[in-house]
């Protein structure tokens, strides 16, 4: 369960108002302790969506979400922060430059599907904590075995993907049907799955230092993260085979010129555009965004009848919604839209 720590205004849900509810709510996650701080308040390491299960029904809405690293047991490899409807999603591993393991799969697995079923979150920045690479590609030695049973499950990190294999497929953005835009930030080197994972972003910014590489061919393997889906799907098929076959380095100027990255910046300017992007995304409709994803998706590969035809089966509602009703009203009294994605 993705875990965060909530800050609450001080005065709010102190100990007399909290409920029953909540301490047993924490004793189930094994999160007994509620640590409270001053002057900002209370501050409770829970899991969100219990969180809000308990105080809503209050009256009570935290009114920020400070970083904090998803743990499990003593690893701390992710980052998951949601403030003003954006998640930020951070690889954070730097004693194995971000490799994805086990349990980072399954905490990325975590993070997206807390992403996608929150209401509070309407867009998510991907990105790297560490300062001079993305990610160093999956951890082969720890995931392989376990999905393909090469060897017996032994931690229940193990025994959790062992059970469940599609939780990898899910922290890759393999294949993803749900319709919340992430963007990513790339810096550094950027290898083989983390590669794959950018591959299932929707925007893509990169600083001008970084390099991405599918390198699989080189050890005698073959990717199969999507990339043979993705990339000839978004950039010139005989680009796709380039990165593919040859197995090297690709700078970010490139890619760019090849249009699979949107924006390239400087290295300092990386998260400042990112951020700047998904503040755009999640100022607009909830509604129009995911309608506008879920179209591109589902008309890619149909024909122009039936693509036109499925373009006013997703959009002619929202046309009618609340959202595009309160659009209009704030653009005629020239202020900003307060959308509900209803």
């Amino acid at each position: 369960m993705v875990r965060l720590r909530v800050c609450l205004p001080l005065g709010a849900a102190l100990d007399s108002e909290i409920p029953e509810s909540i301490p047993e709510i924490l004793s189930v996650q094994g999160q007994r302790d509620a640590i409270r701080t001053a002057p900002e308040g209370l501050n409770q390491v829970v899991g969100f969506r219990y969180l809000l299960a308990a105080l809503l029904p209050l009256g009570i809405v935290p009114l920020c979400v400070l970083r904090m690293p998803i743990q499990r047991g003593n690893a701390m490899a992710l980052t998951f922060q949601v403030e003003n409807k954006i998640a930020r999603v951070g690889l954070n591993r730097p004693d194995a430059l971000n490799a994805l393991d086990v349990t980072i799969l399954l905490e990325l697995s975590e993070a997206w599907d807390e992403v996608a079923n929150s209401d509070a979150i309407r867009v998510a920045v991907l990105y790297s904590e560490l300062p001079d690479i993305f990610c160093s590609g999956m951890d082969l030695k720890s995931v392989i075995p376990v999905l393909t049973g090469m060897r017996r499950p032994e931690s229940e990190d193990e025994k959790a993907l062992a059970k469940d294999p599609g939780r990898a497929q899910a922290a890759m953005l393999r294949g993803r049907t749900w319709d919340k835009p992430i963007v990513s930030a790339v810096h550094g080197l950027c290898l083989t799955g983390g590669f794959e994972m950018v591959m299932g972003t929707d925007l893509r910014i990169a600083s001008e230092d970084a390099e991405f590489w599918m390198r699989e061919a080189s050890f005698g393997i073959m990717p199969t993260g999507g990339s043979h889906v993705y990339l000839p799907r978004e950039i010139p098929l005989a680009a796709a085979k380039e990165i593919l076959l040859m197995a090297e380095r690709v700078p970010a100027r490139r890619l760019y010129d090849w249009g699979f990255i949107n924006r390239l910046v400087a290295k300092d300017e990386l998260m400042d555009a990112a951020m700047e992007m998904a503040e755009r995304i999640a100022g607009s409709g909830p509604l129009a965004v995911s309608g506008i994803l879920k179209c591109i998706r589902e008309t890619m590969h149909a024909d122009i009848e039936a693509a036109m035809n499925k373009e006013l089966e997703i959009g002619m509602p929202i046309f009618v919604s609340s959202d595009a009703r309160e659009g209009i009203k704030a653009f005629k009294e020239k202020r900003k839209a307060d959308f509900q994605g209803k």
